[in-house]
């Protein structure tokens, strides 16, 4: 049993030290359906499930280390019109825009912070969503309807303070 435990914890030290194990970003739903999309894409080296579509990948110095990182942006495909019969409209609670920093560590990459709730869940259903963008040090993320003959744009500007994106 020393063994065992002793081998399980070389194994997990190794994985901590080589950045592997956290290097896999997995969908977050509770609903089989969503789990029709099988494997995985590889962005820098992150394993990232097929439930979600890369919809942007700006680049950025998140670490102040002069290599270039990257805000991902990830939608997950059950909420990409047209909607599935089978989609279930509880969007606030399961399906999760995130934006996952994809940070430069070495010659590798690993991942940074999450945030699951800087873009609007339904974004592309109840209003559009225009994207992310990132101006000097600041990050914008744009939101916007057409009505008719009315127009709305919401945009939310970002900042880095002590590696934490905060709301301007």
């Amino acid at each position: 049993m020393k063994k065992i435990i002793s081998a399980l914890l070389c194994f997990m030290l190794f994985s901590i030290l080589h950045g592997q194990g956290s290097q896999m970003i997995s969908p977050a739903t509770r609903f089989p359906a969503d789990l029709k999309h099988e494997g995985f894409f590889n962005f820098k080296g992150i394993q990232i499930s097929n439930y979600y579509e890369m919809e942007a990948a700006k680049s950025l110095n998140i670490n102040n280390d002069g290599k270039e990182d990257f805000l991902v942006l990830l939608v997950p495909k059950s909420i990409i019109p047209p909607l599935d019969d089978e989609f279930d409209f509880d969007c606030n609670k399961y399906y999760k825009r995130v934006i996952v920093e994809v940070v430069s560590c070495g010659e590798d990459y690993k991942i940074g912070s999450r945030y699951n709730s800087l873009v609007s869940n339904r974004a592309g259903l109840g209003s559009g969503f225009d994207g992310i963008d990132v101006v000097g040090d600041d990050i914008i993320i744009c939101h916007s309807k057409p009505n008719g003959n009315i127009y709305w744009e919401l945009k939310m500007w970002y900042h880095y303070v002590k590696r934490k994106i905060i709301l301007l």
